[in-house]
């Protein structure tokens, strides 16, 4: 008699319950685009998803990964003549002399040179490894995507942005802006070592700007 897997289905009770469950976690996305906005200048500065760095993206996607592992938790397989079965799919009397558990930690761990060599010598172990890393990477993508945007709605929100088509800003308010975001940039430049950047002298330059500009 083959083995039954542990059904763990979200069960629907009401839609009261969904409308709840629905409100939750839309503040607990606006709580995490709020500290993202907060504390990461690569978030703040970016106009677009491209322009944030993939070190921040990198570092982003270490913590969903663990999440995406929590959900989907590594599976154990029996090796059986080179051929590798679930073990929750044999029969509970099948005698298994090697078996191996593959999750996200085992799929990452391989370096890009490793992971293609599997192809070769271990296809269905590649096979397996290629569907935990691509799913995975979506799933991290799509995170960070809707932090990324809920960040820069509340980040319109502050400036007083309507999320409809604005009127353009006066030339000293747009002025202002522009410099903010230099200021905000130049954090996140230095943060990547960018020799370029340089917050002292864009502060006094910018002082300077304004001085000569506004009188």
């Amino acid at each position: 008699m083959k083995k039954q897997k542990p059904s763990s289905a979200i069960q629907f009770v009401s839609i009261s319950s969904l409308g709840y469950d629905a409100a939750r976690a839309g503040d607990a996305l606006k709580n995490a685009a709020t500290l993202a906005l907060d504390n990461v200048a690569d978030i703040a500065s970016a106009e677009k998803l491209q322009d944030v760095s993939k070190e921040t993206k990198a570092e982003f996607y270490v913590g969903a990964r663990q999440r995406y592992n929590e959900i989907n938790p590594p599976v154990d397989y029996a090796i059986v003549n080179g051929n590798y079965i679930r073990l929750d799919a044999l029969d509970d009397d099948a005698k298994v002399n090697e078996h191996v558990k593959i999750g996200v930690e085992v799929a990452f761990a391989l370096t890009q040179q490793e992971f293609g060599a599997l192809k070769e010598g271990e296809p269905q172990r590649h096979a397996i490894i290629k569907g935990i890393r691509d799913a995975c990477n979506a799933y991290c993508s799509n995170a960070f995507g809707t932090l990324f945007r809920k960040a820069k709605q509340i980040q319109k929100e502050r400036r007083g942005e309507s999320a409809t088509r604005q009127q353009a800003l006066q030339f000293s308010a747009w002025i202002e802006k522009i410099l903010d975001d230099m200021k905000t940039r130049v954090i996140s430049a230095e943060s990547r070592g960018d020799v370029t950047a340089d917050k002292k002298k864009l502060e006094a330059a910018v002082i300077a700007f304004k001085t000569k500009f506004f009188g």
